[in-house]
């Protein structure tokens, strides 16, 4: 018995040096701030606000077009409207998995990372939210406030940026209609 653990007290500490594992120190990268032209033209900025967190912004005009076609009790009608508006679109992100792209060598720089986020997408129009509304008189907003979950990756050598992300989302906004109950008033808000 004493044999036993005398040799155990002397292999513990061998088995233990030889059997774990030691895996490269890696930093964490920190997020920088990033300028950007977009694709769907506009421009963004994503600045730091934490070690792994940014306020991202963008601001695009929002192009819209819609057709809509119907062969109701009336006859053949078709409907096609094209417009474009003004938009913000705001972003916080959480950058989470810096030191795991680092361990495996890929790029980090440029937060070249995933990340989860909130975000509130803004646009001022006139167009009605569906085909049951009127026309409006004035600018109103639309609001659509969600959860995302996105990856971006930024390309040294072409100075190309891909930014792509999904979640649920929900979007609201007040809008004239017309009360087919009132005749007399025309305009409901």
């Amino acid at each position: 018995m004493y044999r036993k653990t005398l040799l155990a007290l002397v292999l513990i500490p061998l088995t233990s040096t030889a059997f774990s594992q030691n895996l490269p120190q890696v930093t964490v990268p920190d997020v920088t701030d990033i300028t950007k032209v977009t694709f769907h033209p506009g421009l963004s900025y994503e600045k730091r606000i934490g070690r792994y967190q940014t306020l991202y912004g963008q601001v695009f005009p929002a192009i819209n077009f819609s057709l809509d076609i119907s062969d109701g009790f009336g006859g053949y009608n078709s409907d096609a409207s094209f417009y474009v508006d003004p938009a913000v679109y705001l972003q916080y992100r959480f950058y989470y998995n810096g030191g795991k792209r680092q361990r495996k060598k890929k790029r980090t720089e440029l937060n070249s990372m995933n990340y989860i986020g909130v975000v509130d997408r803004t646009v001022l129009s006139k167009h009605p939210v569906n085909s049951d509304y009127d026309m409006e008189k004035h600018y109103r907003t639309m609001n659509t406030l969600g959860a995302v979950w996105g990856l971006q990756r930024n390309f040294d050598r072409s100075r190309i940026s891909i930014d792509l992300n999904v979640g649920p989302a929900i979007a609201f906004a007040k809008s004239t209609y017309t009360d087919p109950q009132r005749p007399s008033a025309k305009l409901c808000i």
